[in-house]
């Protein structure tokens, strides 16, 4: 490396630095803001638009999505894993957690199916284990 390298070097770690006032010790890192692209694939209109492909099929892939949506593969990921929530579960996209609608279903489902069995077995078990009364005449 010559001298004028090493410069350039030290003068691009000076312009990172961020001076607070006189000491050094007050001296802090950070990058300056930079001219360039914004993010804007993780939008909400993208989110929306992944939410909705992938609720009408849950077997689409990522590709497929970033296709449609016109996105990268990683912002899909990151749309679809961190912001949604989904994960794989054998070839399909599943919420990782329940909604609220989705929970007051479930308790509705076993609620009924719980009713069902219990009135069905009640009267299975009282026709078979509650002896004839003998009849007095």
């Amino acid at each position: 490396m010559t001298f004028s390298s090493n410069s350039a070097l030290l003068s691009s770690f000076w312009q990172l630095r961020d001076v607070k006032g006189e000491d050094p010790r007050e001296t802090i890192l950070r990058d300056r803001k930079r001219s360039g692209r914004p993010l804007s694939a993780s939008v909400t209109a993208h989110r929306e638009k992944v939410d909705c492909i992938i609720r009408a099929n849950r077997r689409v892939k990522q590709k497929e999505i970033a296709n449609a949506v016109g996105i990268s593969k990683e912002r899909v990921h990151h749309i679809v894993t961190i912001v949604l929530g989904y994960r794989k579960v054998s070839a399909r996209w599943v919420p990782r957690q329940l909604t609220v609608e989705m929970k007051a279903q479930r308790k509705d489902m076993c609620t009924q199916l719980l009713e069902l069995q219990l009135s069905s077995f009640l009267h299975e078990y009282l026709q078979q284990n509650i002896p004839q009364l003998p009849q007095h005449v």
